[in-house]
């Protein structure tokens, strides 16, 4: 009995605790809110004085003020889940060189869209090439980086003349990108006996220590047939556990789209890296064109190299509201 007792008031405690929480944050989202709305009006009040020496002033500020109710909205729209932390997959598919070279593109461009957003990455693993990039891992940290970069999985569709041919042929690339989110409950029990762990030197930073360890960690799921490597840490250690979280991610995935067809409809699986599977469609030139084959966003010209540049919450934030409205 008093076992019993013990437990429900600790249930109690923990439903007490959740609740606490939510109430503070609705009420955190009231402030916030009322706040904008309070420098909106003023804005508004200034705008009517018709004093062109404020204009230049009150744009900007404006400007501000909507990428904060652009924020503020995001952090409604998402689930507690989507607004952790998330690993982000980038590799190479068909088009030779050109997709190399573009791969290595997009992993610099969601590199500066972090630095930007004030977020940091870790890159996990990585295979560079002569002419780019094969493969990359990364960890993004900041708040609301799974749901705002999950629109992102899909094949990325190039289009441009290729540097790397002598006739600059127009040249067709494709680039996968997959994004998983943290673990907070296993689906999938990992056996050691289904686990082949194999051990190499890293090419990632890490100066004579990696030179001379093999600290670098690859584990193959044998059942699944998953393949997880990682070398961004000095411990073998550390790479090893890391590896094994990224192992795990993937297996709860991928029971999940067996439990959940649905899923397919909203983020397309990684099949073959080719015309079937696209996202997002980009035209380098003769023109420059970014379409997304989700929401419609389109941009060109100049806005491209922007977003190239990192400047890509536009079609974050559309895919956001596209998702949640359709699913």
């Amino acid at each position: 009995m008093l076992l019993r007792n013990t437990l429900e008031k600790e249930e109690w405690q923990k439903n007490s605790n959740k609740i606490h929480e939510e109430i503070k944050n609705i009420t955190d989202n009231l402030d916030k809110y009322q706040d904008i709305i309070n420098k909106f009006n003023n804005i508004k009040e200034l705008l009517e004085l018709k004093d062109d020496n404020l204009l230049e002033i009150l744009i900007k500020e404006i400007k501000s003020y909507k990428e904060e109710l652009d924020k503020y909205f995001m952090d409604l729209l998402l689930t507690k889940e989507e607004q952790n932390n998330c690993f982000l997959e980038i590799q190479s598919g068909k088009g030779g060189v050109d997709a190399e070279d573009l791969a290595h593109v997009l992993l610099k461009t969601y590199q500066k869209w972090t630095e930007k957003t004030q977020r940091k990455y870790e890159i996990l693993d990585i295979s560079y090439t002569d002419c780019g990039l094969k493969f990359a891992l990364l960890k993004i940290i900041g708040k609301n980086s799974l749901g705002l970069l999950k629109s992102e999985k899909g094949t990325h569709r190039f289009v441009r003349y290729s540097p790397f041919n002598a006739l600059e042929k127009r040249q067709t690339s494709f680039v996968s990108v997959n994004v998983y989110g943290i673990v907070e409950k296993n689906k999938v029990i990992i056996k050691n006996k289904d686990l082949m762990i194999d051990t190499y030197k890293s090419s990632s930073a890490g100066g004579q220590h990696v030179n001379k360890t093999d600290s670098a960690v690859r584990i193959l799921h044998v059942p699944s047939g998953i393949v997880v490597s990682c070398q961004n840490q000095r411990s073998q250690l550390e790479n090893k556990n890391t590896a094994l979280e990224i192992l795990q991610i993937r297996l709860n995935e991928k029971e999940e789209e067996k439990l959940n067809l649905e899923k397919e409809k909203t983020f397309q699986n990684k099949n073959n890296i080719s015309w079937g599977s696209q996202i997002r469609s980009y035209t380098l030139n003769p023109y420059k064109l970014i379409k997304d084959l989700r929401s419609n966003l389109e941009i060109s010209n100049v806005n491209v190299t922007n977003f190239l540049e990192g400047n890509i919450n536009e079609f974050l934030y559309k895919n956001l509201l596209f998702f949640k409205k359709n699913y």
